[in-house]
């Protein structure tokens, strides 16, 4: 059987196939494109999101006409609107341009089997095969349950706007496989919400224009999982230290040095003292929390630097935590407020997100100089420095929607998606800088496409 991907073109109409199977289509009575504008009401609250969308039009568009060959077709339609596709084998690009700027939302329909099964999204916890629901693309806590008709769910809504859906995830990502032996992916960080619950085609929304829609084909699944993750890039190996025993996550300064040396004394092998608290803690109504000022704290953990080395003496690491906010009472706030490294309000203020009875400003990492400062004066000056040997890179998924400037100036509902890849490529300069690769790990909840590697 040919290998390689059909586009086929006929008058107004085309069609990609692979394997005989149809993977792509525009005809009179499937169209594939639908254009439209919607206002939406988004309400964040401690990480949790609340969105409406209201629908002002939606248009699905004619084509005008198909030009190019069955290799490159250029497709004009309505609107003010063509796309481009460009074929090579088992992989197609399909970019999309549009002249109207008012136009921020899209649909996209890709033929489906009523047998077909498709598996992605991200991280989506609650079911693997997608078919037969729809999933809204978000970054956001996943919220406590996977059922609103639940009373626990129901009791976290009212209390605290915290209940969780089947399809909350921190790690949204616009990409899916079929088992019809392609992956698709999006390039766009809107939000989106793609829909499986059409027997004959699948419908992807986005509240903009995506740049491009890129699918790939491959005989095998194991083929196919190579070209994908040599697209979206590969972690690099793990530090042979992971594997010679058990990671430790403790907590409460001395408390937690007790603990590993019990441990050891039941012969034990252990490989890390992980230490969320290593920063210090502030108590709040529902508990104790961490000091959102990532440095060590010299009460709970005082030479710290210090007892690190000594740990290594022994063949054991030390990891804390760090994440993209910093408390608004702490040092290292001042220091970045000073620099001008904060996402400011539309007046010049302060933009300081809850995080449960205390506030934190957002770093700004779509400027420049804030990434390295955070890089440089945070993880490298105050982790990597003394020694640590690891940390939890939390969060990523709290940037909010309303009233905030970014000094690239882009929308927020563009960046909020991005922000944990932002916040990965952090940290990963970070080691990149210190050539500290398969020595020190670090671990994320919060994703997107890109953030793989």
């Amino acid at each position: 059987m040919n290998d390689k991907m059909e586009l086929i073109s006929k008058g107004c109409e085309f069609s990609l196939f692979f394997r005989g199977k149809e993977l792509m289509k525009q005809s009179e009575d499937f169209p594939m494109i639908f254009l439209g504008r919607g206002q939406e009401d988004v309400e964040m609250y401690r990480g949790n999101f609340k969105i409406e969308d209201y629908l002002i039009s939606r248009t699905p568009l004619k084509v005008k006409a198909v030009t190019g060959t069955d290799g490159h077709l250029k497709v004009e339609y309505e609107e003010d609107f063509y796309l481009e596709i460009a074929l090579d084998n088992s992989f197609v690009r399909v970019s999309f341009h549009s002249d109207d700027p008012g136009i921020n939302r899209f649909w996209l329909r890709i033929p489906a089997d009523p047998k077909e099964k498709c598996y992605g999204c991200g991280e989506q916890m609650s079911y693997f095969n997608l078919r037969g629901r729809h999933f809204p693309l978000w970054t956001s806590e996943p919220g406590v349950g996977r059922d609103k008709t639940t009373y626990v769910t129901w009791r976290s809504d009212v209390e605290n706007k915290a209940g969780g859906d089947y399809y909350n995830t921190n790690y949204p990502q616009p990409s899916f496989v079929s088992t019809k032996h392609y992956y698709l992916y999006a390039d766009s960080t809107a939000y989106a919400d793609f829909d499986f619950r059409h027997e004959t085609f699948h419908e992807l929304q986005f509240w903009d224009v995506p740049k491009e829609v890129r699918i790939e084909a491959a005989e095998t699944y194991k083929e196919l999982l190579t070209k994908m993750t040599d697209f979206f890039g590969r972690q690099k190996e793990l530090p042979e230290w992971v594997y010679n025993g058990l990671i430790i996550g403790a907590q409460g300064g001395e408390r937690s040095f007790d603990i590993l040396e019990k441990t050891l004394e039941a012969d034990i092998p252990v490989s890390a003292l992980w230490c969320q608290d290593w920063c210090g803690k502030r108590v709040t109504s529902f508990g104790k929390r961490l000091q959102w000022d990532w440095k060590y704290h010299k009460e709970m953990y005082p030479q710290l630097p210090e007892r690190i080395q000594k740990l290594h003496t022994r063949g054991i690491k030390f990891m804390g935590y760090i994440n993209p906010y910093l408390v608004n009472d702490g040092e290292l706030y001042k220091e970045g407020r000073e620099k001008g490294y904060f996402a400011t309000r539309s007046d010049g203020s302060d933009y300081l997100v809850d995080f449960g009875e205390f506030y934190c400003g957002v770093v700004d990492l779509t400027n420049p100089e804030a990434f390295d400062w955070f890089r440089d004066e945070v993880i490298i000056k105050h982790s990597i420095d003394i020694g640590i040997d690891g940390w939890m890179a939390d969060f990523g998924e709290y940037l909010p929607t309303d009233d905030i400037r970014l000094w690239n100036g882009n929308d927020p509902m563009i960046e909020h998606n991005l922000w944990p890849v932002r916040w990965a490529k952090c940290n990963y300069s970070a080691l990149e800088k210190t050539d500290k690769f398969g020595e020190i790990l670090y671990f994320m909840r919060a994703g997107g496409a890109g953030s793989q590697k």
